[in-house]
């Protein structure tokens, strides 16, 4: 097993190889290459990625702990552990997705800057996100000892 530091180095660096392929895939002029896939196939992978990245990010909106990270076993701790879910949680995404689902770009690009962040604080004050706890890898939250016992609008120690 490599090291943490030695994933986080091949990460990077599968990071920016695929970024410099998408620039040179771009001066070339090579998206036109999707047209030779059919319509169907194109719409049944985004959908698939749009319901990865769905459950991925589940756990994280309900504040239900996750032990693995395949996406199947995502979904059987997000399914066992919604029981555990922070109710707070559970109505900020109940009311934040569908209007969310219903934004097209173009509309978000005629909002404010900043608006979308604006209309979530009263939400994440709510559900517990301003608190003196960071979350790890997995969801699950523990004590950040760098804010710990200080304020929560400026580093006045409580």
């Amino acid at each position: 097993g490599a090291t943490a530091a030695a994933q986080l180095a091949l990460a990077a660096a599968l990071v920016a190889t695929t970024g410099v392929l998408f620039l040179i895939a771009g001066a070339a002029r090579l998206g036109g290459i999707s047209d030779f896939i059919a319509r169907p196939v194109l719409r049944g992978f985004t959908f698939g990625l749009a319901l990865t990245i769905v459950i991925k990010q589940l756990p994280k909106i309900l504040v239900v702990p996750v032990h693995h990270s395949d996406t199947p076993h995502v979904f059987l701790d997000l399914l066992r552990g919604l029981s555990q879910a922070n109710p707070s949680s559970v109505v900020v995404g109940a009311f934040a997705l569908p209007p969310s689902a219903k934004l097209s770009p173009s509309r978000i690009s005629r909002a404010p800057p900043g608006f979308s962040a604006l209309l979530t604080l009263p939400f994440r004050y709510l559900s517990g996100s301003f608190s003196a706890r960071k979350r790890d890898d997995i969801g699950t939250t523990k004590k950040d000892p760098r804010i710990e016992g200080k304020h929560r609008c400026c580093s006045r120690t409580t």
